[in-house]
């Protein structure tokens, strides 16, 4: 079929929509590509004299925001995602060419705005929030077709959360494991008619009592 359809062979470490089709063993080395996109964008901006509102916006809407397509379907690397927030904190603190000192670790400037931070996000928790709604989306249309060709392969009786990593997964399926860990977190089981929940070992009771208001 190759040979009729005129398919030549393909060694697979090249790019397909802007991804690698490929995550071998040395994963920081398959997403530098993430990281110089950041790495361009914010020494693009250097030589403009901006106040820290204006940097604020930048960082916010599209330094930060850079990653997130990659990070809709793999895990980053705690170096990848180390490595970017120090290319966010020296723009931040940077005067220009000017090096600036950093008079708060990156972890503290993160913190919400309502616990007195900036809101920078998380690169790694938002990571797993992204991958969290990729497990959501499965549970949520089970006959899409990215539904249909994980099931096939990985969780053959249907349930994801019971789903088990499996030896030579793709690095996407692991990923897709690791934010379905969050899902559980907090998911709950409406019990209905009890067909479907097991008592014993689900998660039907909620953590938290119901509060009421007077």
């Amino acid at each position: 079929m190759r040979s009729l359809l005129g398919i030549y062979n393909d060694v697979g470490f090249g790019k397909y929509l802007g991804l690698p089709e490929h995550v071998g063993s040395k994963k920081k080395g398959m997403f530098a590509y993430v990281i110089d996109k950041v790495k361009s964008i914010t020494q693009s901006w250097k030589d403009r004299h901006l106040s820290h509102g204006g940097k604020e916006v930048l960082l916010k809407a599209i330094a930060a925001a850079m990653p997130i397509y990659s990070m809709n379907i793999f895990r980053l690397t705690k170096e990848t995602c180390s490595e970017i927030n120090a290319i966010l904190a020296r723009f931040w603190w940077n005067s220009g060419e000017k090096k600036g000192l950093h008079w708060y670790s990156w972890d503290r400037v993160s913190v919400p705005k309502r616990e007195v931070g900036l809101g920078f996000k998380d690169l790694e928790v938002f990571n797993q929030a992204l991958l969290s709604k990729q497990v959501w989306r499965i549970m949520q249309y089970p006959n899409c077709l990215m539904a249909r060709m994980l099931r096939a392969r990985y969780f053959s009786d249907g349930d994801i959360l019971k789903a088990t990593l499996k030896k030579k997964a793709s690095y996407a399926w692991k990923s897709i494991l690791y934010g379905r860990d969050l899902i559980t977190k907090g998911l709950r089981y409406i019990v209905g008619n009890g067909d479907l929940v097991n008592m014993w070992t689900d998660p039907w009771i909620p953590d938290h009592p119901k509060t009421t208001t007077s």
